[in-house]
C-alpha cells in the first residue's frame, strides 16, 4: 500500500512539472529580456502595447520591428487559429532587433 501511495504521489508530482508555456509567451519573454538588458524593463501589469510604446521611445530606430512583434504576439494570444507562420514571424522579428 505504501509503494502504491508513493508511486501515485511521484506520478502526480511529475505530471505537475510538465506545464509547458505557450511558444508565443516564450518568445515574448525573450523579447522582454532583450529589452531589459538594454534598460527598458516591463513593469508588472504593463500591457504589451504600452511596453511596445515605451521600448519604441527608447529605441526609435527599432520602433517598426517592436510594433510588428507586439502586433503578431497579440494576434497569437487572442486569435489562436493563426497558423505556425506567425511563430516563425515572431522569431524573425526577434532576430531583427538591433540595439
Amino acid at each position: 500500500m505504501l509503494a502504491i501511495t508513493l508511486g501515485w504521489g511521484l506520478l502526480l508530482g511529475l505530471a505537475r512539472r510538465k506545464v509547458h508555456e505557450a511558444r508565443e509567451h516564450q518568445l515574448y519573454r525573450r523579447f522582454c529580456s532583450a529589452l531589459a538588458k538594454r534598460g527598458v524593463v516591463r513593469a508588472t501589469g504593463q500591457t504589451p502595447g504600452d511596453f511596445a510604446l515605451q521600448a519604441a521611445n527608447a529605441f526609435p530606430a527599432q520602433a517598426a520591428v517592436i510594433a510588428e512583434f507586439t502586433r503578431v504576439y497579440e494576434t497569437l494570444c487572442y486569435a489562436p487559429q493563426v497558423n505556425a507562420g506567425a511563430y516563425r514571424q515572431l522569431q524573425r522579428l526577434l532576430r531583427q532587433l538591433r540595439f
